[in-house]
C-alpha cells in the first residue's frame, strides 16, 4: 500500500470539525508555526497528531508525535504508526487537558469537538 492510497491532500478546507470527524489522523507539516490551532482542534477531536515542533507542538509534546521537517520519511512513518496506536482513553485526556490549558480558545474547541462527537454518534 502506497501513501496514496491513504492520504488526501485537500488545502485549504473550512470547518475543519467536519474534516477531523472523517480522519484517523491529523498530519501537520509547518516549518513556522505561532500557536497552532488546528493542532489543538485536532487534540480537543481526539485525534492522534504528528506535527513539526512547532507552535502548541512543544507545549504538547507528550501528546503530540514531533518530527523534525528535515527528518528522514522513516521517522514520520514512525510518528505516523506510534500515534495511530494511541489509545482512545488517553486521547480522550489529552482532549480535555487542551480546553484547561488554552481557555481563551475554548470556543473553538468545543465546536471541533462536538461536530467530531455528533459525526461518531450517528455513524
Amino acid at each position: 500500500i502506497s501513501a496514496s492510497d491513504k492520504c488526501r491532500l485537500i488545502g485549504r478546507h473550512d470547518p475543519l470539525g467536519d474534516l477531523f470527524a472523517n480522519c484517523e489522523l491529523f498530519l501537520y507539516t509547518c516549518e513556522s508555526e505561532g500557536f497552532g490551532l488546528s493542532i489543538a482542534e485536532a487534540i480537543a477531536a481526539k485525534l492522534p497528531v504528528v506535527s513539526t515542533p512547532q507552535g502548541i507542538a512543544n507545549d504538547m509534546r507528550h501528546a503530540i508525535e514531533r518530527v523534525s521537517l528535515d527528518a528522514p520519511i522513516s521517522d514520520w512513518l514512525n510518528a505516523i504508526e506510534r500515534a495511530s496506536q494511541t489509545p482512545a482513553e488517553k486521547r480522550e485526556l489529552h482532549s480535555r487537558e487542551i480546553f484547561l490549558r488554552f481557555p481563551r480558545k475554548r470556543h473553538l474547541l468545543e465546536w471541533a469537538a462536538a461536530i467530531t462527537t455528533a459525526y461518531h454518534v450517528s455513524r
